[in-house]
C-alpha cells in the first residue's frame, strides 16, 4: 500500500474532524458513524489528539517504507519530501483536486462507544510505564489491526470491541502493562473522587487476558486486552520430560513440539484451546485416566500479579499461588509461562463408529451400556454385568455425542497404552502399509479381514478396552462406520475434535457428574430427542473421565470438581 495513499486517508480523517468542528462546535468521535453511537466531547482536545496521531502515523509509515516505494511516489508528484508530508494541507471540501484512492482507506467502522477520556487516561499511564527498549503494542479502536485482533476469536459470539488491546511479547513487557493499567485505575478513581458528583463518573474498563482466545472472558466491550499471542514459545527439555509454556500458547504450539521429541502432556481435546485456560479451568485430556487434569501435572509457574511483581510458583515456593493456579479458574494474576510433565508417547489406538437410535428408548439403552462399560456406572448394583463392572482400563479414553438432528450418535474410544501400540514412526508407517494390503485383499478374499489382523502391528482385539467393544454394541440395534487405526498423538489424535467442534457462534455449558444416573440419563435424552429437543446442530459431547483423573485431592488443587469427576458433561449450542 502506498504512501500517499496513507496520507490521503489521514487527510480525509482530518478533514471530517474541521467540518464537525465548523458546523456544530463539537466532535463526534468516530469515523463516520451515526450520531446515535458517538460519544460527544470538548473538541478542542479531539483536534490536538488528532494532530498528534496524523503526525505519529506518519512518521511511522516513512520508516516503514522501502526507498523503492518513495521514489515511485516522488515520480508519480504525490510525494515530494519529507517536509509536505509534515505541512500537510487539508482539502476545502469534498469536490477539491486531491488524488482519489485506488482502494479502501486503512480504517473501519466501529461501535466503540467508550469514554475517550478514560482512554487517554489510561494510555498515558501504560506509556509511562514503558521501559527503555520495550515495544509492546498499543492498538486502538479502528485500526487495521486492531479489527484483526478483534475478530480473531473461534467463538463469534465473543466478538466485541475493546477499549484498547496491548499486545506484550516478554514478561517484563507484560509487568509494565498490568503497572500502568494499576496505575490507571488509580488516576480514574482520583478523578471521581474529585468531581464528586459533578458530571458522569469515569467508567473504569477490566482487565481482560487474551491467550487461546476461546473464553468467554478473553474480550470484553470496552476492556482493555492484554493479548498474549506473542508469546507463543515452547521450550522442550527431554531429558527432564518437562516442557516450558509462554502464556499466549495454544495446545497445537504444544503439540507440534511435544511431537518432534516423541512426548506429550496432559491438556484439552481441542487444539485452539489456550494451555494456561487448561490448567486454570482443569483440564480433561485424552490421557487424563492415566496421568491425570492437565491442572494436576503443573509443575511450576510464572505469574505476575496486580503490583506488576513478576513471581515464581512451585509445590515448594509461594504455594498459595500454585494451588489456585492449578483448576482455580483465573484472577489472581497474568500467568506469563507455566512448566508442565511430559510422557513418551508418540502413537494411539483410535476407534470411531456411529450407533443407530431411532428413539429415546435406545438413546437411554445406549447411555445406560456406555456408562457402564467405560466406568461401571449403574443405579441398581445387581444389575451390573460382571464384565463391565471395573469400567475400562485406565489407558482408555471415551467420548460419545448425543445429535439433536440426528438418529446416529457418534462414539470415539482411544488408548494411549504403549504396551500395545507400537511407538515407533516405522512401524506406524508398517501399520499403514500393510492396511493397505488388507484392504485390497478383502475385496477378493471375504475372510481376509480377521486373519490377517495377527500380522498388523496393534489391531482392535489386541488393545485392552477396545477389545470388548467388537461385539458389545451398547443396547443400539446395529453401527455403522466402525474405523480401528493406529495414529500419530500429537496431530492426528489431538486433530481429531476439529472434525465435530467448528468455528463459529456458539454456546457452551460444562457440567460434572460424580455418576451418570438414571435422572441424568433421562434429562440429556430429553434435551437432545424430546419434546425440549431444539431439533437444530446442538450437541451433547460426553466426556470419560474417572481413575487418576479423580485421585487427586481437592485439599492440593483449587479444581472445585475434582471429587466430581467421573464424567465431564460438556453441553455444547
Amino acid at each position: 500500500m502506498s504512501l500517499s495513499f496513507y496520507c490521503l486517508y489521514l487527510q480525509e480523517k482530518f478533514q471530517y474532524v474541521h467540518t464537525h468542528f465548523r458546523e456544530q462546535g463539537k466532535f463526534l468521535f468516530s469515523k463516520n458513524m451515526p450520531a446515535s453511537h458517538n460519544i460527544e466531547v470538548e473538541t478542542p482536545h479531539i483536534v490536538d489528539r488528532l494532530k498528534t496521531q496524523v503526525e505519529h502515523f506518519l512518521t511511522m509509515t516513512l520508516k516503514q517504507t522501502r526507498s523503492t516505494d518513495i521514489s515511485h511516489e516522488k515520480s508519480s508528484g504525490t510525494l515530494t519530501n519529507r517536509s509536505t508530508i509534515s505541512s500537510l494541507t487539508l482539502p476545502s471540501s469534498p469536490g477539491s483536486d486531491s488524488p482519489i484512492p485506488s482502494m479502501r482507506p486503512p480504517s473501519h467502522y466501529h461501535s466503540y462507544t467508550g469514554d475517550i477520556w478514560m482512554q487517554d487516561i489510561f494510555v498515558e499511564k501504560i506509556e509511562s510505564q514503558r521501559r527503555k527498549g520495550q515495544k509492546f503494542r498499543v492498538l486502538f479502536p479502528g485500526s487495521d489491526r486492531f479489527e484483526l485482533e478483534r475478530m480473531d476469536m473461534w467463538n463469534h459470539d465473543s466478538i466485541c470491541t475493546p477499549c484498547l488491546i496491548l499486545q506484550p511479547k516478554t514478561k517484563a513487557e507484560v509487568s509494565s502493562c498490568v503497572r500502568g493499567y494499576t496505575a490507571g485505575v488509580r488516576k480514574c478513581l482520583s478523578e471521581n473522587r474529585r468531581k464528586r458528583g459533578d458530571g458522569e463518573p469515569i467508567a473504569i474498563p477490566r482487565l481482560c487476558v487474551a491467550g487461546g482466545r476461546n473464553s468467554f472472558v478473553s474480550m470484553k466491550e470496552g476492556a482493555i486486552v492484554l493479548d498474549l499471542s506473542r508469546m507463543r514459545q515452547v521450550i522442550v527439555d527431554a531429558d527432564a520430560r518437562i516442557v516450558t509454556v509462554q502464556g499466549g500458547a495454544k495446545i497445537l504450539d504444544v503439540d507440534l513440539e511435544l511431537g518432534r521429541h516423541g512426548l506429550m502432556c496432559v491438556s484439552g481435546t481441542h487444539q485452539n484451546l489456550g494451555v494456561v485456560g487448561c490448567i486454570l479451568g482443569g483440564g480433561v485430556g485424552y490421557a487424563s485416566r492415566k496421568h491425570g487434569l492437565a491442572a494436576d501435572n503443573l509443575v511450576s509457574a510464572e505469574i505476575v500479579l496486580a503490583d506488576g511483581r513478576v513471581k515464581t510458583c512451585s509445590p515448594t515456593k509461594h504455594e498459595d499461588l500454585y494451588w489456585s493456579l492449578r483448576g482455580g479458574g483465573g484472577g489472581i494474576g497474568v500467568v506469563t509461562a507455566v512448566t508442565l510433565k511430559c510422557y513418551p508417547l508418540r502413537n494411539a489406538a483410535l476407534l470411531t463408529f456411529n450407533l443407530y437410535a431411532p428413539n429415546s428408548r435406545f438413546r437411554r439403552k445406549i447411555l445406560e451400556e456406555w456408562s457402564r462399560w467405560i466406568c461401571g456406572d449403574t443405579d441398581d448394583e445387581d444389575s451390573v454385568d460382571s464384565n463391565f463392572n471395573c469400567g475400562a482400563p485406565r489407558e482408555v479414553y471415551s467420548q460419545i455425542i448425543l445429535p439433536t438432528n440426528s438418529s446416529s450418535i457418534p462414539c470415539i474410544a482411544t488408548s494411549v497404552d504403549p504396551e500395545v501400540v507400537p511407538q515407533s514412526e516405522f512401524r506406524l508407517e508398517q501399520y499403514r502399509e500393510m492396511m493397505k494390503i488388507k484392504l485390497k485383499r478383502s475385496r477378493f478374499f471375504r475372510n481376509s479381514s480377521k486373519s490377517d489382523d495377527h500380522r498388523l502391528p496393534t489391531c482392535w482385539s489386541r488393545v485392552p478396552g477396545l477389545a470388548d467393544l467388537r461385539s458389545n454394541k451398547f443396547g443400539a440395534p446395529f453401527r455403522s462406520n466402525s474405523s480401528f487405526r493406529m495414529v500419530r498423538y500429537y496431530d492426528e489424535l489431538q486433530g481429531l475434535s476439529s472434525k465435530y467442534l467448528h468455528s463459529g457462534n456458539v454456546f457452551i455449558a460444562c457440567k460434572y457428574a460424580k455418576t451418570l444416573s438414571t435422572r441424568i440419563i433421562a434429562v440429556l435424552v430429553e434435551a437432545s430427542s424430546g419434546k425440549k429437543s431444539p431439533s437444530n446442530e446442538s450437541r451433547i459431547f460426553i466426556t470419560s473421565a474417572g481413575h487418576n483423573t479423580s485421585e487427586t485431592s481437592s485439599k492440593e488443587t483449587a479444581f472445585v470438581s475434582t471429587n466430581h469427576i467421573h464424567k465431564q458433561l460438556h453441553i455444547m449450542h
